[in-house]
This record gives C-alpha cells, sequence and structure tokens, in this order.
C-alpha cells in the first residue's frame, strides 16, 4: 500500500520547485527548438505533421485510458493495482500501433495527401515507447516525489531536441518533426524504468481493473473531448485550407499552448495530489484552489498578453518573414489562452472527489459550443478558426468555474476576485510594451531583445504597487529554493 505522504505542504513545495526547474528547461528548449526547426523546415512541413498527429495525438489518449490519474486519485493503492494498469496499457499501446498503421492510407485518403502515408507509419510506435514509462511516471506522481522525474524531463527534453535538430541540418525535412516525439518518449521511458525500483508483475486482476476503470472511463472521455475540442481546427484547416495554412494555425496554438500549458502543469499535477489528500475538507480545498489560479495567472497573464502586444517581432525577427500571416492567430490564441490558464483548472475539483462522470458530462456540452464555432469561422480561413475558438473560450468561461466549483462556492465571481490585480497588472504593462513597439526606432529583434525584460520589470512593479500578496509569498518560495540548493 502506498500511503500519503507525512508534511505534505512541504512536499508540495519542494515538488513546485523541482517542477518549476523542469519545465522552465522544457520550456526553454522547446522555445529555442520551434525557432531553429522554423529557420530550418518550411509553413507546409509542420502542417503536413499536423495532420498526421491530429489523429495519432486522439489515439495516444486511449494508451493511458485515464488509469494513470486513478493511480494517484485512489485512497487506497496496492500492488496489483499498478501491475493490472501496467499490462492493461501495454496491450492497449501496441493493438492502437497496429491499428495506426492499418488507417494510415484512410489518413491519406481524408486529407487527399499520400505524404501523409508514410508519416502514421513512422510516427506509430510511439504508443507502446509512451505506455511503458505511464506507471511509474505516475506512482512518482502520488508520492509527490518530482526531483526525480524533473530531471529526466529536462533530459529527454534536451535530447528530443538536439536530435530533431541534427536530423533537419542533416536534410531530414519533415521526419524531423516526427522523429522529434519518439526520441522524446523512448529516453523518458528508459530514463524511468533505470532509475525507478518498481518492476511490474506478471499479474492481473480483474476486480482492481475493475476499480480504476470506473474512474479511468470517465477521464478518458472528459480528455477525447478536451483534445478535440482542441485539435478539431487543426483537422478543419487541414482538410479545407491546406498544409501551408495548417503551419501557420498549427504554429499559432502550439505558441499559445507553451506558456499556458507548462505553467499550469507544473503546478495542478503536484496539486492534484495534494487537493485529492484534503478532499473532504471543502474550505481547505476552496482555499487552496483561489490560491493555486492567483500563482498561475501571475505567470500565464503576463506571457500570454505581451506575446500579444509583441506578436509582429516576435514573429518576424525570430520565426522569419515567411511566418508574419500567423501573427492575427496568435494573438487570438494568446488571449483565449490566458483565460484557459485559469479556468480550465477548474476540472480538478471535478476530480478531486473521483467525479469523473460529471465532467464528462460538462465538457461534452462546452465541446459543441467550441466545435460549432470551430465550422463557422472556417468560412475566413484560419483567423476566423481562432477568432471562434476565443468566442467559445469568453461565453464557456462562468460556467467552466461555476459548475465544478459549485460545491466549494466558486464561480466567476469569485475567481475574478482574487486575479482582478493582477490581470490589471499584466494588460497595463502590455499596452505600456505595445506603445512603446510602435514608437521606438529600430528592427524587430532589437525591439524584442529590449521589450520583454522591459515589461517583465514593468510588470513586477505594478504588482507591487497594487499589493498582491502572493507575489512576496512566491519570492519567499524562490529564498527558501536558494538556501535549500
Amino acid at each position: 500500500m502506498v500511503n500519503p505522504p507525512a508534511n505534505l505542504g512541504g512536499k508540495a513545495r519542494r515538488a513546485i520547485g523541482w517542477s518549476a526547474i523542469a519545465q522552465v528547461v522544457v520550456f526553454t528548449t522547446q522555445f529555442a527548438l520551434n525557432i531553429v526547426l522554423a529557420r530550418l523546415l518550411l509553413p507546409a512541413d509542420f502542417g503536413l505533421v499536423a495532420m498526421v498527429v491530429a489523429f495519432t495525438g486522439f489515439a495516444s489518449l486511449f494508451v493511458d485510458m485515464g488509469l494513470g490519474p486513478a493511480l494517484v486519485q485512489l485512497e487506497t493503492l496496492e500492488p496489483r493495482h499498478e501491475s493490472t494498469v501496467f499490462w492493461m496499457q501495454l496491450g492497449s499501446s501496441v493493438l492502437l500501433s497496429a491499428l495506426t498503421c492499418a488507417l494510415a492510407p484512410v489518413l491519406g485518403w481524408f486529407y487527399d495527401d499520400p505524404r501523409v502515408i508514410p508519416l502514421a507509419l513512422g510516427i506509430s510506435p510511439l504508443f507502446v515507447l509512451i505506455s511503458l514509462g505511464v506507471v511509474h511516471l505516475q506512482l512518482q506522481h502520488r508520492r509527490v516525489q518530482f526531483k526525480r522525474v524533473s530531471i529526466i524531463e529536462m533530459t529527454s527534453a534536451l535530447i528530443a531536441g538536439a536530435g530533431a535538430i541534427a536530423l533537419a541540418v542533416f536534410g531530414a525535412g519533415v521526419w524531423a518533426l516526427v522523429a522529434r516525439p519518439l526520441i522524446l518518449a523512448g529516453t523518458r521511458s528508459v530514463a524511468l524504468w533505470v532509475t525507478s525500483s518498481w518492476r511490474p508483475k506478471l499479474l492481473f486482476d480483474r476486480a482492481a481493473a475493475r476499480e480504476v476503470i470506473g474512474f479511468g472511463s470517465g477521464f478518458t472521455g472528459t480528455l477525447i473531448i478536451n483534445y478535440w475540442t482542441k485539435r478539431a481546427g487543426d483537422v478543419i484547416v487541414g482538410r479545407s485550407l491546406g498544409t501551408t495554412e495548417l503551419g501557420y494555425y498549427n504554429r499559432a496554438f502550439a505558441l499559445m499552448l507553451q506558456p499556458v500549458s507548462q505553467v499550469t502543469r507544473v503546478i495542478m499535477r503536484v496539486m492534484f495530489p495534494v487537493l485529492s489528500r484534503i478532499q473532504k475538507d471543502t474550505s481547505k480545498v476552496r482555499e487552496s484552489y483561489l490560491r493555486t489560479i492567483t500563482f498561475i495567472a501571475m505567470l500565464t497573464f503576463p506571457a500570454c498578453l505581451g506575446l500579444v502586444a509583441l506578436a509582429e517581432p516576435f514573429v518576424g525577427g525570430l520565426l522569419g518573414r515567411e511566418w508574419l500571416p500567423m501573427v492575427p492567430m496568435l494573438q487570438l490564441f494568446c488571449i483565449a489562452g490566458m483565460i484557459n490558464s485559469v479556468d480550465n483548472t477548474a476540472m480538478h475539483l471535478f476530480l478531486i472527489r473521483g467525479n469523473a462522470d460529471k465532467i464528462f458530462r460538462w465538457r461534452t456540452m462546452t465541446a459543441l459550443v467550441t466545435l460549432s464555432g470551430f465550422f463557422i469561422g472556417a468560412q475566413w480561413g484560419g483567423v476566423g478558426v481562432a477568432a471562434a475558438y476565443l468566442t467559445s473560450t469568453v461565453i464557456l468561461m462562468p460556467f467552466n468555474f461555476s459548475v465544478p466549483g459549485k460545491e466549494f462556492d466558486i464561480d466567476v465571481f469569485v475567481a475574478g476576485r482574487v486575479v482582478g490585480k493582477v490581470l490589471v497588472a499584466a494588460v497595463i504593462m502590455a499596452a505600456i510594451v505595445f506603445a512603446l513597439d510602435h514608437a521606438l526606432p529600430g528592427g524587430r529583434l532589437s525591439h524584442l531583445a529590449v521589450l520583454t525584460p522591459l515589461g517583465a520589470a514593468i510588470y513586477v512593479v505594478l504588482l507591487l504597487v497594487l499589493r498582491v500578496p502572493e507575489l512576496k509569498e512566491a519570492w519567499g518560495i524562490v529564498r527558501r529554493r536558494k538556501r535549500t540548493t
């Protein structure tokens, strides 16, 4: 049995510290990699891979089947659960790899582009590579022990990035983009096995399978809905507008997701097991959750709005002039991403009490709104789809808080009050940076080099002027990290 760790608060702080370090390295690596690959490859190359990944990414959801989070959420975890989940995931991943190979010609027919067929075949081993390390990873998450995992993630990201760049330099073209996730998943799984003492036993317990499937099935359903809510735009743009337009759209969406998903993931993957342990104390869950979204907002709001303000020098200066058509898409996605960074976290209020079925029903309803907007927006190209995504995000924001937050007396007004000062500081900072970008002489890169640190300094000053208490607490965590390293 794996018991809840003692001193959970201290473990959570240390876990966030290590996860933050890892995510900074991973984010920096991915950011630099995207810039280098954008210089080496064409927008159509990214669009071509996005066509394949839209479907293989969906299939990868069935590798985990929600069973990994079930290992974290279960109050009592036994060895029979761990081995049963491992064999279930490995079996599903083998089937998915075979199914991807069989359906590769169908993808070529769907997009009317035979180039996607060999790419689908090449990426098919990804499912097996991912599944081999899932249980090892979730067991570390359950124990709130992220130091080892953080080191593995940093190393894997660096190796995968170096491999992709090397392939692109030596003329591999679009295959550099296919190889990157394969190298990442393979390196991570090997490292998890080498550094972990846990090994699966030749054991499959039907009762354990039923216990984890009860949670996992509802959670997987939610993941499927969330996935297609985001990826449907890729399919619609790719099928109707071609690889180049999809390349712009896909890169704009990915650049929005980076500052949002990296920050949100590092904090919520630590807070999920913490909140699960205190799930019966409603007031404590409410307090902890509201503080958590404030910390998330402090990081994501300035990143997203800063990118809105500097979108043109960022894209033109770093990616190249051929990528400038993606600027309006990037700006629309960044505003939506800022909202998503806090309202998407509310689903954990369902999950910590094992209410995966409730969130599945709710996300199904919200997906219908978003997908309807995609089909309408597609009439105006990639920019229209991006605008539709932002519109649906704004419409759904109040409900994304109030529905899962009902048991904890949390709604959009409560959330708005705790992040309000952070939003004001980020908006003022972005407005100043935008004005300076258009007023100062010089080129795109010089503006980016000067205004990025200046914007960060202005933002911190504004937080101090507005007396945001979480800033002092965040600084205290940083100082503690320095003393312990």
